[in-house]
């Protein structure tokens, strides 16, 4: 399933480049330029940046201050990976019902673009989802990191970058 959705994000991505290259064509080459380019190029940003967000939360990937972090103990970088994860999900279902509340009034109004007339949805939706993604992928991190708890496990960072698995201090 993630190879499915690394594949629709560099679908996004390619086609993103070939309107943008379209359009620098049109407009420049042919003086016809393609008005609804600008839209679909930031619609597909758009969703490939929260779809991302949502792959990196599941990876465990994203920026993380680990200064102190590499000196713990294996139980205690479990235990920092719980409550970051936490934290994570709790800011996301502060969020996700802001945005459901949002794309709602956008949908209901039917709010369009200026110059192309593509529904304001489409943008909007792509934080939805992009939240609601990632919500599930933090909580996945949770469950895990409650397993590692348990277990003792190396952190994954270690593991995904193929360095040698600490021993419990």
């Amino acid at each position: 399933m993630k190879y499915g959705i690394k594949l629709l994000l560099g679908t996004f991505i390619i086609t993103s480049v070939t309107v943008n290259f379209a359009s620098i064509l049109a407009r420049y080459v042919f003086q016809a330029p393609i008005h609804w380019a600008e839209d679909v190029i930031t619609y597909l940003m758009m969703w490939s940046v929260f779809i991302g967000a949502a792959v990196v939360v599941y990876d465990e990937r994203h920026l993380n201050m680990d200064l102190l972090y590499t000196i713990f103990p294996l139980k205690w970088k479990a235990a920092l990976r719980i409550i970051s994860s936490v934290g994570m999900v709790i800011v996301l279902c502060i969020v996700i019902p802001q945005s459901w509340e949002i794309a709602s009034m956008i949908f209901t109004t039917d709010q369009r673009t200026a110059v192309s007339g593509f529904p304001l949805i489409v943008p909007h939706s792509a934080l939805l989802v992009g939240f609601s993604l990632m919500a599930v992928a933090a909580l996945y991190r949770v469950f895990t990191s409650i397993r590692d708890f348990r277990s003792a496990r190396a952190d994954p960072q270690r593991r995904a970058a193929g360095q040698p698995v600490e021993s419990e201090r």
